[in-house]
């Protein structure tokens, strides 16, 4: 029975969810769990949802650096519902640590990168910071991805000192 016992945490907090019913301390504490797989779920809870608490913005931040690939691809996606400045550096990092063979890990950074990227206060937050060569490099591979005026130019600014990749004209 004590196997059991996660996936029967699970279907109640989906169970919950469903109901309208899944009070937010069980939500998170189920962010927190110990349970990768418990973990991963309250995170996908969490990416359906309408809003985020700063507090759950901590859990999910904590969650990019757990060492299970599925809560980190998870936490990754709820990061990129909910847009924050403070995402952008956190995804950045996260790129920088996967390992070169977790493509999916790597493609699920991007996206959500991108989906930060595209609000239009963090895109200008990001073109005034200062950013060294590898995270520019990464942000250029999702600045042709966000369809504003503020990407624009930071790809102009770039491209001006810079040149892209063969792989990436």
């Amino acid at each position: 029975a004590k196997r059991l016992y996660p996936k029967a945490r699970i279907q109640m907090l989906w169970i919950l969810q469903r109901l309208n019913a899944l009070p937010t301390p069980l939500l998170d504490a189920a962010l927190a769990d110990a349970n990768p797989m418990v973990q991963t779920h309250a995170l996908r809870i969490l990416s359906e949802g309408k809003t985020i608490s700063s507090h759950q913005r901590q859990l999910v931040s904590k969650a990019l650096e757990v060492a299970n690939p599925h809560v980190q691809r998870m936490a990754t996606e709820v990061v990129g519902t909910f847009p924050d400045v403070a995402n952008v550096e956190r995804l950045l990092s996260l790129y920088k640590a996967s390992s070169d063979s977790d493509n999916h890990l790597k493609y699920t950074v991007l996206v959500g990168l991108r989906q930060n990227l595209r609000n239009d206060a963090i895109m200008k937050a990001v073109a005034k910071a200062k950013w060294n060569e590898e995270q520019l490099t990464t942000l250029m591979k999702v600045i042709p991805d966000v369809p504003l005026e503020s990407a624009a130019s930071f790809a102009l600014n770039y491209l001006q000192t810079h040149q892209l990749p063969q792989a990436q004209m």
